[in-house]
């Protein structure tokens, strides 16, 4: 879509339109309607209906073919705002509309399969994160890093639409 284009505004627009996301990701999941985000999430609705979803690779392969233009392979992308962000500040053609669609708790993995003691690494970490956010680094490397966005918060990985530019 054209920078001046204001056909796609933000989720309710995408009706019959065909949306690019990465291949089995939260955003999938929502654009199909069975996202399941478990306790501890922020509750959400789904707000696209009658869409036609388009999987890539990653979510990066959706954003170049929304790229391409209106309607070539899809008309809007669905990504998490930072990644979309960092895709326009890289100058990709596109732009960042409407607000999140979800907010998606985000956490550190640990392979429980590792022969090293993966509890003691597991508590560990948990206490350093704990103290980062506690005396304000967590956050202080999050605006350093996002654009000045605090990501350590409930609004943490925020899913977002974004048109063609």
């Amino acid at each position: 879509m054209a920078a001046d284009n204001t056909t796609i505004n933000g989720p309710a627009d995408l009706t019959g339109k065909t949306v690019c996301v990465g291949v089995s990701t939260t955003y999938q999941d929502y654009v199909q309607g069975t996202l399941k985000l478990g306790s501890g999430a922020p509750p959400f609705d789904f707000q696209i209906s009658g869409a036609n979803l388009q999987t890539y690779t990653t979510d990066t392969d959706a954003l170049d073919n929304l790229a391409l233009g209106d309607g070539v392979r899809c008309d809007a992308a669905i990504s998490a705002q930072q990644t979309i962000q960092a895709y326009i500040d890289d100058g990709g053609k596109i732009k960042l509309v409407g607000d999140p669609l979800y907010y998606e708790p985000l956490s550190v993995a640990f392979d429980k399969n590792d022969p090293s003691d993966a509890q003691s690494l597991s508590e560990a970490v948990g206490n350093i994160i704990d103290d980062m956010h506690a005396d304000g680094t967590l956050s202080a490397l999050s605006k350093k890093w996002y654009n000045g966005v605090d990501w350590t918060v409930s609004s943490a990985s925020k899913g977002s639409v974004s048109p063609s530019a």
